[in-house]
């Protein structure tokens, strides 16, 4: 799935722009596993980077020098090329059912065009779109992966990294680039749980395939009731098979780890492994940081 999705593939060399910090990291990939060789972060001044899908950011010469001073310690200043993860609010992601066959291309993108612009609330003229089949539901019907960013959002950083003399070849939304990372895993699915000031973003993967997307918007209290809720749907859903829920990734802004694992054990009625650095194959102190993670998970895609 990301073979095909997260095309062009130019770089090994990744940046992510979060919430409080811009964050790159270099990875190295073999057979088993991911090596970060080069990794820093910078802290962000409070609301320079916006949550709001249509707004990239309030001060662009400030991210534009911390991700200069960023790469200057990571030891990464002469890269030209990079990959990119962008905020979390800045681009968004959902699974999309067809309910028949398209005749033609054509006909898909008129159908995806119509289901993004009701999904995203947003113009589709004003968005730019990427697309992938995915596997079909458990009814036979066809499902696409499609991500979406605001083209004005995506010129104001195509424009940063114009101004430092960079490229970028690859765009990813943030917990697109960290679900990455639990890609592979054999036994059973993977959910990561990507959280912001705005709410989290809920992905369950089987293998490298996303079965469940949600972005959701809530507050830290209202968190739990929300992740019962996704868990119920998976298990309705697509846990009553052979394959069931077997592990749990969290990242991104502060939240309570244990709590988390419990609200799942109460929806699902077991307890799910909870992965810290060794299961994804990098120092642990970097898994839970706001944008580390996202910015390995972008260049490992890319590796």
């Amino acid at each position: 799935m990301f073979s095909n999705l997260l095309k062009p593939r130019f770089s090994h060399a990744g940046i992510a722009v979060g919430e409080r910090s811009v964050s790159v990291a270099r990875t190295e990939s073999d057979r088993d596993s991911v090596h970060v060789r080069n990794h820093a972060e910078v802290t962000l001044p409070d609301g320079v980077v916006s949550n709001e899908f249509s707004v990239g950011s309030s001060d662009f010469d400030v991210i534009a020098d911390s991700i200069r001073d960023c790469a200057e310690r990571a030891g990464l200043a002469d890269k030209r090329s990079w990959s990119l993860a962008l905020p979390h609010g800045s681009a968004k992601m959902a699974t999309f059912t067809l309910d028949t066959e398209p005749k033609s291309q054509g006909e898909l993108r008129e159908i995806l065009e119509w289901k993004a612009s009701t999904a995203f609330g947003m113009d589709v003229d004003k968005l730019r779109l990427a697309s992938e089949r995915i596997s079909d539901d458990v009814d036979g019907k066809i499902r696409q992966l499609v991500t979406a960013v605001s083209k004005d959002v995506l010129a104001q950083y195509e424009e940063i990294f114009s101004n430092l003399g960079w490229s970028v070849g690859l765009v990813l939304p943030r917990s697109l680039a960290e679900s990455s990372l639990l890609a592979g895993f054999e036994r059973g699915d993977s959910l990561l749980l990507s959280f912001s000031g705005e709410g989290f973003n809920g992905i369950v993967l089987r293998g490298d395939d996303p079965l469940v997307v949600r972005n959701v918007t809530c507050s830290a209290d209202e968190s739990a009731d929300e992740l019962y809720r996704l868990m119920l749907f998976y298990s309705d859903r697509f846990g009553s098979g052979e394959t069931s829920l077997a592990r749990l990734l969290a990242t991104g802004a502060e939240f309570d780890l244990d709590s988390l694992a419990e609200v799942c054990t109460e929806a699902l009625g077991y307890r799910l492994e909870v992965l810290d650095g060794g299961h994804v194959s990098m120092p642990t102190d970097l898994v839970h940081s706001d944008s580390a993670l996202t910015a390995i998970g972008v260049s490992s895609v890319v590796s």
